[in-house]
């Protein structure tokens, strides 16, 4: 018995679980569910810019993701005060 869900890559780019894969123009995928399983398909246009992420934050350089990490633990991110009201300093 499984307690986490399965999913095998049949055909295209290797992947472990948790992996993100990124496919170009005309790469194929085929993924099979070996238990009860979710795959999340996301597509989009590149945006020709660098890409950092680390845990929940993406940016586009590491200093914006230490200064992302230190918005959110000083309870500032996304213009936030610690309680979770706006910021009346916040200009939009």
């Amino acid at each position: 018995m499984s307690l986490r869900p399965v999913v095998k890559i049949v055909k295209g780019v290797p992947a472990a679980d948790g992996d993100g894969v990124f496919l170009g123009k005309g790469d194929t995928v085929l993924v099979e569910a070996v238990t009860d399983a979710r795959v999340l398909l996301l597509a989009g246009r590149p945006i020709g810019e660098p890409v950092f992420w680390h845990g929940p934050f993406v940016m586009n350089s590491r200093d914006e993701i230490v200064q992302a990490f230190e918005d959110f633990q000083s309870g500032t991110f996304c213009g936030r005060t610690a309680a979770g009201a706006p910021d009346k300093g916040l200009r939009r």
